[in-house]
């Protein structure tokens, strides 16, 4: 199975590099892009790894959200929807933030 990368989750991901990098150095901020990479290189072997997102235990309220998984890399999650032929990352974000649907912007 392929990953594919939203340009939002790619934005997101500097954006988070960028933040490191000036508080805690280059190298942290290198690390942390790995780590997160790694953990997404793993859905190409298992799509469904990941929970589905907190966010559907209110299905009622966000039906867009319904089918969405997360990887969590500590402080971070990595929002994922898995199909038949790829995983879309759509989100990354610190794990402390709810989803919004501007967050999951593909286009």
């Amino acid at each position: 199975m392929k990953v594919v990368w939203s340009p939002t989750a790619l934005e997101q991901l500097d954006e988070i590099y960028d933040v490191i990098a000036a508080e805690r150095g280059i190298a942290t901020a290198t690390k942390w892009f790995r780590k997160i990479h790694a953990a997404v290189d793993d859905l190409t072997d298992f799509p469904l790894c990941g929970p589905r997102i907190p966010e559907c235990a209110f299905e009622e309220h966000f039906t867009d959200f319904i089918g969405l998984r997360q990887l969590v890399v500590k402080p971070y999650r990595v929002v994922y929807e898995a199909t038949d032929s790829a995983c879309n990352i759509l989100s990354v974000m610190h794990a402390c933030r709810l989803i919004g649907l501007s967050n999951l912007r593909t286009a």
